[in-house]
């Protein structure tokens, strides 16, 4: 079932998210480790008005868990969703540069998907690909964007076979990402 995240979600949806978003999470937390990032992580999901927060994830529900989520927002909002994340960055007298623009102004950006591994191979992340274009088409938008890791092949393949295509490389908390797009 696929549904919109409340915050009693976030157990299920912060080991998938770090598992997503990797190395990004320590940028974008000033943690340098799991454990603090996913602290960290926990607090920004259960408020609202940030990049990381419950209102911007759907998840999908299986046998009564969170088999996997998306996170999404529109490229318009993003310089405010990032917001909160830079003033923690501030106070903790870091850095708020790694946190870069990963979406334009025109796009509604997938952030981060992830399947959990016991309902990996079922076809979910392309489930969620479809709810990600339906929701774009829904609010009026016309054009979609991901980051892919240079170095994951099988995301990328579906991201192509879902109609995404290579558009620039982006370099984000020092590591290469291929940014793809997608008009509706």
């Amino acid at each position: 079932m696929l549904r919109k995240a409340k915050k009693e979600d976030a157990a299920g949806v912060l080991p998938l998210m770090l598992e997503a978003i990797d190395s990004i999470a320590y940028s974008l937390t000033g943690e340098d480790n799991p454990e603090g990032a996913l602290a960290v992580m926990g607090a920004f999901f259960g408020q609202e008005g940030n990049r990381l927060s419950y209102e911007n994830v759907t998840v999908l529900e299986k046998e009564g868990r969170v088999a996997a989520f998306l996170l999404a927002y529109h490229g318009s909002k993003a310089e405010l969703l990032d917001e909160p994340l830079k003033a923690r960055l501030a106070a903790l007298g870091k850095s708020a540069a790694a946190i870069v623009p990963e979406a334009g102004p025109d796009e509604y950006y997938l952030d981060s998907l992830a399947v959990h591994r016991d309902f990996r191979g079922q076809g979910l992340g392309t489930l969620l690909l479809e709810e990600f274009a339906k929701q774009a088409v829904q609010a009026g938008w016309r054009k979609l964007s991901l980051l892919v890791e240079e170095h994951n092949g099988g995301a990328r393949k579906l991201y192509e076979r879902m109609g995404f295509a290579s558009a620039e490389a982006l370099v984000v908390a020092g590591h290469l990402y291929e940014r793809m797009v997608k008009n509706l």
